[in-house]
């Protein structure tokens, strides 16, 4: 796979997690024209001590004039750290 036009977007915390942070990778494959994207993200809250419980971090990708679909999910919980 060669990729080429890699695109990096930060990411940071939200009120619920307030000292998470992290950051999308975009890119093409040049062969086929698909995205590349890969998400790396740091000091994220276990999702069970959020102030509405949650079992886990997903991934929301949505295509122009689509609707969302997940597309990951962060599943370990006990790590503050995780890729995808």
């Amino acid at each position: 796979m060669f990729v080429y036009g890699a695109t990096k977007f930060p990411l940071k915390g939200t009120a619920l997690t307030p000292a998470a942070r992290g950051e999308v990778e975009v890119s093409t494959d040049k062969k086929n024209g698909n995205s590349n994207v890969k998400i790396k993200v740091e000091h994220l809250a276990p999702p069970e001590n959020l102030t509405t419980a949650m079992i886990g971090y997903l991934v929301w990708f949505t295509e122009k004039g689509g609707n969302p679909c997940v597309s990951g999910q962060n599943e370990n919980r006990q790590e503050p750290e995780g890729q995808l």
